[in-house]
């Protein structure tokens, strides 16, 4: 297994710190928006990518309470996210079937809140390119982004290029969200008034086509899906944890550190 510490996952050289949103936070309160991928679907364990990033926050010195209706996975302590299989950006919107701004806000259940990390994408374009979700991906999350500033003001979020899988048709739908959408929707996120503004990452560390049951660059980290594999396998997982820490100190005020390095 993969240390999630390894400075091996890392390119050589200083870790690119990006542009820290917000003040810093050593105790840092972050929901995850997403889907399936979020909540771990696909690994033996049910963690998903949020057991090894929690580790790497820990190791540099940030503590994470993970706000969320939805409980996954073996690890302790609880990392609830709002993880919801299939889901897309308008599913969580306030007039979605989710409504996942509904339980923020004063009083409210999940009330308060730091951070959002807002990871969609992978269902708003399963039909394809054509898909109305794919098409207005940019516009649907500057919304969901403004109904959840309007409920924790301030709040910063995060997301991030998508990574393949799932077909051939689904993958048309991810690489035109990535190509035609994903740095619209971060403009527009970034321009939400009230709000902390957006770190933009990028998942797009597995390279397997979804072509095959074996074979293809990334294969050793895929799940157990097949030809039509979407969700990463423990390991792969912890690439995606890699790829997603750098956000996530942006979102908290930081400067992106490599795992272990002390956050100042």
């Amino acid at each position: 297994m993969i240390d999630p510490l390894a400075r091996s996952l890392w390119p050589c050289g200083p870790c690119p710190p990006g542009t820290p949103l917000g003040s810093k936070k050593f105790n840092f309160i972050m929901c995850v928006v997403g889907d399936s991928r979020t909540a771990g679907v696909g690994t033996p364990s049910g963690n998903g990518w949020r057991k090894a990033l929690n580790q790497m926050a820990l190791a540099s010195g940030l503590n994470i309470t993970w706000k969320g209706n939805q409980v996954t996975g073996d690890y302790v302590p609880a990392q609830r996210t709002q993880g919801v299989v299939g889901a897309t950006v308008p599913d969580h919107e306030a007039t979605g079937t989710i409504n996942t701004p509904q339980y923020f806000g004063v009083g409210q259940p999940l009330h308060p809140c730091d951070g959002f990390l807002i990871l969609l994408g992978t269902n708003d374009g399963m039909n394809g390119a054509a898909d109305p979700n794919a098409i207005a991906f940019d516009t649907n999350m500057a919304t969901l982004y403004a109904q959840l500033v309007a409920k924790e003001p301030g709040c910063t979020a995060g997301t991030a290029y998508i990574d393949r899988g799932g077909g051939a048709t689904r993958n048309q739908g991810i690489d035109f969200i990535n190509a035609n959408k994903m740095a619209a929707a971060v403009a527009a996120m970034n321009a939400v008034v009230g709000g902390g503004g957006c770190a933009l990452g990028d998942t797009r560390v597995l390279t397997q086509l979804g072509v095959a049951a074996s074979g293809g660059n990334g294969a050793q980290y895929l799940g157990t899906e097949g030809p039509q594999w979407l969700h990463e396998n423990d390991a792969g997982d912890i690439l995606i944890a890699a790829a997603l820490w750098p956000v996530v100190c942006n979102m908290a005020g930081f400067n992106a550190v490599y795992p272990g390095q002390q956050l100042t």
